[in-house]
């Protein structure tokens, strides 16, 4: 991630991350079981967090996109189907191609340093018990 920001910086690029919900909640069941993975997977999300951390720390001109599950098959309405939320309390999933045009709509925005949490509307769920749906 520190080698893909040093680029962007240097030619002035924005730079588009994908990083995973439950980030900034390590005791969160969700951060656990995929930090924990084991293997080559192992401490995946403290890695995420890190590249998170260091594009915040080097670019002004970025946008973090923090996607719920990835759901097998298309979506049937796109991104109208998407909800984007901030402060990384509510989970859920979502279709590749809904990610995707997330991830576009990052790109083309004129939002900069900003994080957000995407998942279908349908799915959504609080990252932990005490998290409000919707929260905002």
């Amino acid at each position: 991630v520190e080698n893909t920001a040093i680029a962007c910086r240097d030619v002035g690029a924005r730079l588009v991350l994908v990083s995973a919900l439950a980030v900034d909640r390590p005791t969160s069941k969700s951060y656990e079981v995929t930090n924990f993975m084991g293997g080559y997977l192992n401490g995946v999300m403290d890695a995420k967090l890190r590249g998170e951390n260091k594009v915040r720390s080097m670019l002004k001109d970025y946008v973090i996109v923090r996607p719920g599950v990835l759901l097998s098959g298309k979506s049937k309405n796109g991104v109208l189907a998407v909800e984007l939320n901030q402060g990384d309390t509510i989970g859920g999933g979502l279709s590749r191609d809904e990610l995707a045009g997330i991830v576009w709509g990052a790109m083309v925005s004129g939002k900069k340093g900003v994080t957000v949490e995407a998942y279908r509307k349908s799915t959504r769920t609080g990252l932990q018990p005490e998290f409000v749906v919707p929260s905002g």
